[in-house]
Formats: C-alpha cells, sequence, structure tokens
C-alpha cells in the first residue's frame, strides 16, 4: 500500500472517529498513530480538529503542542487559536492567530481574530486597518462563526472613533441576539 493510500486511511479513520463522537477512539488513534499521524501536516491538523469537534481544547492545545511547524496549515492554526481562545489561553492565542496571519495574510478567520485581538488591547488603529483591506466579496465569504466577532470588532473600532463607548451598545445587542436566535434554531433542528 503507498503512502497516499495510508495517509488516506489515516484521516478516514480520524474522521470516523469524529463522526461517530468517539474521543475515546481518537485518543487511542492518536497514541497508536502518533508519529505518523504528526509526520502528514494535514492528519496533523484533522487530528486537532477532531479534538475540537470533540470539546476537547485541552486536548488540542496538547496535540498541536508543536503549532509553529513550517508546515502547520492555516486552517489548523486557526482551529487550535479557537481552542486556546476556548480556554481563555488568549495570550497565546493571539501568537498562533498571528503565526497564521503572516503564513496566509488573506485567511478570514485570522484577520477577524487579530482585529479583535488589536480592539481588546487597545489598538483600534490597527483593527481598523485590517477590517478595512476586507472588500465586498471577502465580507460575503465570512464563515457565520466568525461574523459575531467581525461585527463586534466593527462596533468597537466605531465607539471608539466616536469617542463614545454607547455607540458600541446597539452592535454589541445585535450580535448577541443573533447568536442566541442562532443557539435556538440550532438546538431545534
Amino acid at each position: 500500500v503507498g503512502r497516499d493510500a495510508v495517509g488516506s486511511l489515516r484521516m478516514a479513520l480520524l474522521e470516523w472517529a469524529v463522526d461517530k463522537a468517539e474521543a475515546l477512539t481518537l485518543r487511542k488513534l492518536l497514541r497508536r498513530f502518533d508519529k505518523a499521524f504528526r509526520a502528514d501536516p494535514d492528519i496533523w491538523g484533522q487530528a486537532g480538529y477532531g479534538l475540537l469537534t470533540l470539546g476537547r481544547c485541552d486536548e488540542v492545545r496538547r496535540w498541536m503542542h508543536d503549532w509553529q511547524r513550517e508546515d502547520a496549515p492555516v486552517w489548523a492554526l486557526d482551529n487550535l487559536a479557537l481552542a486556546l481562545r476556548m480556554r481563555s489561553r488568549d495570550r497565546l492565542a493571539m501568537q498562533v492567530s498571528a503565526l497564521s496571519l503572516a503564513r496566509d495574510p488573506a485567511n478570514l478567520d485570522a484577520v477577524i481574530w487579530a482585529a479583535v485581538d488589536a480592539v481588546v488591547e487597545g489598538r483600534p488603529g490597527d483593527a481598523r486597518a485590517l477590517l478595512g483591506g476586507l472588500s465586498a466579496p471577502q465580507r460575503q465569504q465570512v464563515r457565520p462563526y466568525s461574523l459575531p466577532f467581525l461585527k463586534m470588532a466593527e462596533a468597537a473600532i466605531e465607539a471608539t472613533a466616536a469617542g463614545d463607548a454607547g455607540v458600541a451598545v446597539p452592535g454589541f445587542r445585535d450580535q448577541r441576539r443573533n447568536s442566541a436566535n442562532d443557539a435556538l434554531l440550532t438546538r431545534t433542528r
């Protein structure tokens, strides 16, 4: 069996474990094939994605400890950054997002998170520069998960420019309401 066939089988095993929500099986696969899974950057990233999908954020961090590797896919870095943020490891998440953005300046998730990070750190000018570079077609490609973060960063930038934090409140409320509606729709499907 060639390398491609073996890699395809490994990917299929990971996807199966995630699809079936088999966290124990996924962890066993990661232990059993650690070296082989780490050798293929897509499988390495898919394993991190699988752990994230199963809500294993601390395990994502441990699995992807070598995130600075040169062959790390940017989508995998984005998943790691999300897992870190979910565990309030914001400083490290900022570093991961910054690397993702440096490797692919057109990566919308990394652009949005870098803008959010800039707002949080009191650098609204940097956030404005990042988001101001997004074209209309790029804005249409923003994933639904990332859209509230984009809108909140924009509201914070607007409030800073106006010198009035109250300017951001309607934007924050709209995003909270939209997120709550999305959660309700997800639960009822």
